[in-house]
Parts: C-alpha cells; sequence; structure tokens
C-alpha cells in the first residue's frame, strides 16, 4: 500500500515543476520549486520500492522547505499556498509509509564486519561460511559424460 502514497508524493513533485507556468509565478518562488519538484519526484520514486524506502524521509525535508520558504523568501499568494499545500502533502504522504520489513545488502556495516571477524580470537577456528559443500573428490561420477566433463574442466 504504501508504493501507492510514493507515486501520489511524485505526481505532487510533478505539480511542483509545472506549477511556475500554470499559475503564473516568477522568482524565488519558480526557483525554488523547480529545485523542489524533481527532489521529490526523484525520492518518492526510489522510495516506492521496500528497498529505498527509508529515502521516503527526503521528501520530509523537500516538504518542511516548502512550508517555510514562503516565509524566508517572500512569495507571492499564489506562490505560498501552491508550495504550503505541496509541503504539506508531500510531509503527509512521506510519513504514511510503512517501516522497513527487512534488510538488503548489509549496508555499510558489512563493508566493515570482515574486519571485527579477522580480528576475533577464534577466526580461523570457526566455520563462518553458511553452506557446507561436499568435497570434491566426495562426489562419484554419474556416467561417462560427466567424467568427460570433470577431466575437461
Amino acid at each position: 500500500m504504501s508504493m501507492w502514497f510514493q507515486l501520489a508524493a511524485a505526481v505532487v513533485g510533478v505539480w511542483l515543476m509545472a506549477s511556475p507556468s500554470v499559475l503564473g509565478f516568477d522568482d524565488p518562488a519558480r526557483t525554488s520549486v523547480l529545485i523542489a519538484g524533481p527532489l521529490a519526484v526523484s525520492a518518492a520514486v526510489v522510495s516506492a520500492w521496500e528497498i529505498g524506502r527509508g529515502l521516503r524521509w527526503i521528501n520530509v525535508l523537500v516538504g518542511v522547505w516548502l512550508l517555510v520558504s514562503p516565509l524566508l523568501l517572500g512569495f507571492v499568494m499564489n506562490a505560498a499556498i501552491n508550495s504550503s499545500i505541496a509541503g504539506s502533502l508531500l510531509i503527509a504522504l512521506s510519513l504514511l509509509g510503512r517501516h522497513i520489513s527487512g534488510r538488503y545488502g548489509g549496508g555499510w556495516r558489512s563493508l566493515w564486519s570482515w574486519r571485527r571477524r579477522a580480528a576475533s580470537p577464534l577466526h580461523g577456528r570457526l566455520n563462518l561460511s553458511p553452506v557446507q559443500l561436499p568435497a570434491r573428490a566426495a562426489r562419484p561420477a554419474a556416467s561417462a559424460d560427466t567424467a568427460r566433463f570433470e577431466a575437461w574442466r
């Protein structure tokens, strides 16, 4: 279900990119939404799938910027309303996503875990491989074709 929330956030990002032309407002509001729009679309599309789910928090930051930028940059009224509504929608749609249900690839921790294992006094005495394969000599040759293949290899 969370994928639909992220795809709706992508539609909000597309609207942000089109809104300066549709509503007819200029700088600084134009520059702000033309930067926030592609960021929102990218983060929403990547976070629509489970493996990139954590990137939905980028849209929360983009939404906060869209809420604060009219006050900081002095937008005209229609640009301020547009930015505030889009920012609120981005925050709400990003917070509606579900949590990550699994871990994929191990992240940065997996890059450094080999050092901890190598520094361990039990390293070398423990079998750390998840699968034990039988020795090559223990496998019987099933046929003459298999024997020829083994000799060729």
